[in-house]
């Protein structure tokens, strides 16, 4: 997650046309991550994931100023409701961290610790609000938006319970 988030910040560095603060910021959260990343190894867990945390945070606030979306701050947790792009990012962005959370158990011999059902009903939410029609700009058409807002409401419930059971799979192996 540390590296993925460390090239979410060089992308957002170098591509935006951001105000020269915008740039400090991002080099300085990046020199921030890069920290964290090579003392991995000694730091208490609970450590890392609080300094991660407060990175995140901040970098939430910055991007909301410059209204870029963050996923890594959006949970499933966060709210009962979420706007398609960002719940469809923040499912795409839990979809590539169990993958890459996969490939890391498979390389230890722990191929049990990850459900692949549980990835491949994760792929298959997400294609399903990738196909979902949402229509904003016609009053016509307001029932299927209020329609197409429960799916998305759906999928978020199903994304919660997907990872409820992905996490207790992990834990139990």
């Amino acid at each position: 997650m540390v590296a993925r988030k460390i090239d979410q910040v060089k992308n957002l560095y170098g591509y935006r046309d951001i105000p020269k603060d915008a740039k400090t910021f991002y080099n300085s959260t990046e020199q921030s991550l890069q920290l964290l990343l090579k003392s991995m190894n000694d730091t208490q867990i609970s450590d890392a994931t609080k300094y991660y945390s407060n990175v995140v945070e901040l970098t939430y606030f910055v991007e909301k100023e410059l209204k870029i979306v963050d996923v890594d701050y959006i949970s499933v947790n966060s709210r009962s409701s979420l706007p398609r792009d960002e719940l469809q990012a923040m499912m795409d962005a839990y979809i590539d961290d169990i993958e890459m959370v996969r490939v890391y158990e498979v390389s230890f011999g722990h191929s049990d610790r990850v459900d692949m059902e549980i990835v491949d009903r994760l792929k298959s939410l997400s294609n399903d609000l990738k196909n979902l029609n949402v229509y904003r700009d016609d009053e016509i058409l307001y029932e299927e938006q209020s329609l197409a807002r429960r799916a998305m409401d759906q999928c978020l419930l199903q994304l919660r319970f997907l990872l409820d059971q992905f996490t207790e799979t992990f834990v139990f192996y």
